[in-house]
């Protein structure tokens, strides 16, 4: 499988449970792991946040990839803009990975909160 990343802006809302699905149409992802980081820039060596299949992302059959963030954590988020990439490999083989999709993420700050 080789493929260019898809560049995708979106907006993410600080305090709220966040949700988002990539379709990758007709690629099994059976298994296939998959791991997401969020960075102020990117070259800065701070993650503010790595989202990976064992928690925060589940790939299908159909090709889906599914990314949930608790408001828990959105709520801690504080940067205005970020960036992030999305990558996928072989389960055991992340030096096969390929780039999904990438961009940034403006964050939306939480008014009501506790």
């Amino acid at each position: 499988m080789s493929t260019l990343a898809v560049k995708y802006d979106f907006k993410m809302e600080q305090g709220s449970l966040f949700q988002f699905r990539v379709s990758w149409v007709d690629h099994d992802l059976s298994g296939y792991d998959a791991i997401m980081q969020i960075r102020k820039t990117v070259d800065s060596g701070v993650v503010i946040a790595e989202l990976t299949s064992a928690s925060e992302i589940t790939l299908d059959a159909l090709g889906n990839i599914d990314i949930e963030i608790p408001a828990t954590d959105t709520a801690e988020y504080d940067f205005d803009t970020a960036v992030y990439d999305l990558e996928i490999y072989p389960t055991g083989h992340p030096e096969n990975a390929i780039k999904i999709i990438r961009g940034t993420i403006t964050l939306i700050k939480e008014v009501t909160r506790s």
